[in-house]
């Protein structure tokens, strides 16, 4: 990524884009916060872009999509025969992105013991693969991403403090894409020039109604949610204006905005994009522009059967 692609010229994402380049030059660790959506990986990428370390590899890690007791061997590496499925030699991340930067994202789903190692190679120690006998030791600079306030984790016993004081050196914070006066309108523009060239509709446009209406939802998806939107709407639209119906998003029927509370909104989206799929999980966070990993958190988190 660059400064190039993270759109936007709201005053809180010229912000953003300045403390990405005060930070870059620093050697620290950087916490990046933000909703699902609002494009963290992109922020990592800019920080990795701008940094000293820009010609070593930047790799990224979901940690929430690594089964916990797999996270250790896939961040700092395993031998062969050290547990049951390990047929093979696997060299870790950590080892991987040296002297590069290595991004985790969903950094709260890391498991304490995975923290408490993650802790030590962060203060300098060599590290001990799964299995192995021969220390290992990384110059890597981590950057780290959650949707969640990690002291909320802290206060429950799941994240450890000392770790999250280390992580947070440098603490960015995307605002949600709701939040960004004017951006909103310059994203549907990008979007939609990008998807009427990929899917060969150059006359493509939208309808009043149908703008009006994007550019008055809240996007509780963000970015990806809007993007996934259009890219969606130009296949679906007959003819080269889109309707209202050719939007992915959730018409309000009248008297029904009783409350802004974004909580509120989101538990109704998420079943509604449930609904409309059939309880599919996979195809409903894809409708949402939110990750399975994050979908499957809200629903327990909502308690929202299925």
């Amino acid at each position: 990524a660059t400064f190039d692609e993270m759109k936007g010229e709201s005053p809180s994402m010229q912000e953003l884009k300045s403390k990405i380049k005060r930070v870059a030059k620093a050697t620290g660790c950087v916490l990046i916060r933000g909703e699902s959506g609002a494009g963290k990986e992109l922020v990592a990428r800019a920080i990795h872009r701008a940094s000293p370390r820009r010609d070593r590899p930047m790799l990224s890690v979901n940690c929430a999509a690594i089964p916990r007791d797999l996270m250790e061997s896939q961040l700092f590496g395993h031998k062969k025969g050290s547990f049951t499925s390990a047929d093979r030699d696997h060299i870790g991340w950590f080892q991987q992105a040296d002297l590069g930067t290595l991004f985790l994202d969903e950094i709260g789903e890391l498991s304490l013991e995975g923290q408490a190692k993650l802790l030590r190679t962060l203060e300098g120690h060599p590290f001990l693969p799964v299995g192995g006998t021969e220390e290992v030791k990384v110059d890597v600079r981590v950057i780290c991403a959650t949707n969640r306030y990690l002291k909320d984790f802290v206060s429950e016993k799941q994240f450890r403090e000392d770790l999250f004081y280390r992580l947070s050196v440098y603490e960015l914070v995307i605002p949600p894409l709701r939040d960004r006066e004017g951006d909103i309108q310059m994203l549907i523009d990008f979007f939609l020039d990008h998807f009427r060239s990929q899917h060969g509709q150059p006359k493509m446009k939208f309808s009043k109604k149908a703008r009006a209406r994007m550019l008055a939802y809240p996007w509780p998806g963000n970015v990806r949610q809007l993007r996934n939107v259009i890219d969606s709407a130009i296949v679906m639209a007959e003819g080269n204006e889109i309707q209202l119906a050719d939007l992915g998003i959730r018409e309000p029927s009248d008297g029904e905005l009783e409350t802004l509370r974004i909580d509120h909104w989101e538990q109704k989206l998420i079943k509604d994009a449930l609904k409309r799929t059939g309880n599919s999980v996979p195809k409903a966070a894809e409708l949402l522009g939110i990750s399975r990993a994050t979908l499957y958190r809200k629903i327990d988190e909502y308690k929202i059967e299925r």
